[in-house]
């Protein structure tokens, strides 16, 4: 099932939200890219971000929230946009990308090994997966869940 997602409510933040997908993008050193595929792309930020590193390739950007997937079309007519879950439709993608990037989306999705199998399967010869997946086991909420774990009162009805 998708998750309901709310792209107005996403780029509330829309800078310091793609600002980690600026930062991703520009480490990847292709030439001339010919296919790219932005696996979680949202509302487009990331996939609009990939068209301005690479602007003469050609861009897909996938994601499991049929919300996000029209919000991006509305704003990047331009560029392609389709719904995929990732956890199961990989393998009706191509095999010939030149780079599969990620931002903050496989951190969603179960079973890593198998997905990162599957994301590189999508990648041709000498192509380029780049995937970043926010830390955030710092962030106040990880730090209670972690305090509250190994609190004698609270422990036992988490472990």
């Amino acid at each position: 099932m998708a998750a309901e997602w709310d792209s107005g409510q996403y780029l509330k933040f829309e800078k310091e939200r793609t600002q980690p997908a600026v930062d991703l993008a520009r480490k990847i050193q292709v030439k001339a890219p010919k296919k790219i595929v932005d696996i979680g792309c949202g509302p487009g930020n990331s996939t609009a971000v990939l068209r301005e590193q690479f602007p003469d390739s050609y861009l897909l950007g996938v994601d499991n929230s049929p919300q996000m997937v029209v919000s991006a079309k509305e704003k990047y007519p331009d560029l392609d946009f389709s719904i995929c879950d990732i956890s199961q439709d990989l393998c009706e993608m191509d095999t010939d990308f030149d780079i599969v990037f990620s931002n903050a989306c496989i951190q969603w999705v179960p079973d890593h090994p198998k997905i990162i199998k599957s994301l590189m399967g999508l990648l041709k010869k000498g192509g380029v997966l780049a995937i970043q997946i926010p830390v955030t086991f710092d962030e106040p909420i990880h730090q209670s869940l972690a305090e509250i774990s190994t609190n004698e009162k609270w422990g036992v009805f988490l472990s």
